[in-house]
């Protein structure tokens, strides 16, 4: 029982932390992304990185997985809020399933490019 409780507080501690860097992504890099975007007309991997393909595809997947994980976080704890905490572990694999065809989708979005 004890292992069991000490490997849910370790994926909480995990979750948050990476919600917490996704947040910090959302916060900072999505909207200086936008404005990068909008000075230069052009999608950034047309633009100044152009030069450097593979960290471009890196950043853009750093940033669209990185504000879907904070944007599932937060998705999970609102439906949490509305009464579903007693679901909790389909409520979990709902959003972590979402989550997951996110990422599937901005995989096939930047290997496009």
């Amino acid at each position: 029982m004890k292992e069991t409780k000490s490997k849910q507080t370790l994926f909480e501690a995990i979750d948050w932390g990476i919600f917490s860097i996704g947040g910090i992504i959302s916060a900072f890099l999505l909207p200086a992304n936008i404005i990068v975007t909008l000075l230069l007309q052009q999608p950034i991997p047309n633009g100044p990185l152009a030069s450097l393909p593979a960290l471009s595809k890196l950043y853009l997947f750093l940033l669209l997985v990185g504000a879907a994980w904070h944007a599932m976080h937060r998705i999970r704890f609102v439906l949490y809020g509305f009464g579903l905490s007693r679901y909790r572990r389909g409520v979990t694999a709902a959003t972590m399933v979402a989550l997951a065809l996110i990422i599937l989708f901005a995989l096939e979005v930047i290997s496009s490019l």
